[in-house]
């Protein structure tokens, strides 16, 4: 068993803009591993892909499923009101640390993340994609 944290990490207001970061906790303390103290990046922007969203990443889960792990991530810019491209995308694993990919292979370091909802209305409202 796996036992990890996920974090964004950074000052508070520029915490999105540091990317997706995993550590290893201790599963009897419930606190940050002495033994291995390695920091992995899953992912991170600059976004270069084609549905071009920001700097910001954000929000993170992970799923393992069917041998891989699925992580989850937000996006982009929030609370612009109509400016808000808030987007979630996602990207898989075999191992927990990475490299995570899009379904075109891209990392999730590079830029990549399949996009699963993406804001179209001013009101934030989201439309779910195939």
């Amino acid at each position: 068993m796996v036992a990890c944290t996920i974090a964004a990490l950074g000052e508070a207001s520029a915490a999105a803009l540091s990317g997706i970061k995993i550590r290893r906790i201790g599963p009897k303390t419930g606190k940050l591993s002495t033994t291995d103290t390695t920091l992995h990046s899953l992912a991170a922007g600059p976004r270069t892909t084609a549905h071009a969203i920001g700097t910001a990443t954000e929000g993170a889960y992970l799923i393992r499923h069917e041998g891989y792990w699925h992580l989850f991530a937000s996006l982009d810019e929030w609370c612009r009101g109509g400016r808000s491209t808030h987007n979630a995308v996602v990207g898989r694993s075999r191992d927990v640390t990475g490299p995570f990919a899009d379904k075109t292979g891209l990392p999730m370091l590079q830029g990549g993340g399949s996009l699963v909802i993406q804001a179209t209305t001013p009101e934030r409202r989201g439309a779910l994609l195939q």
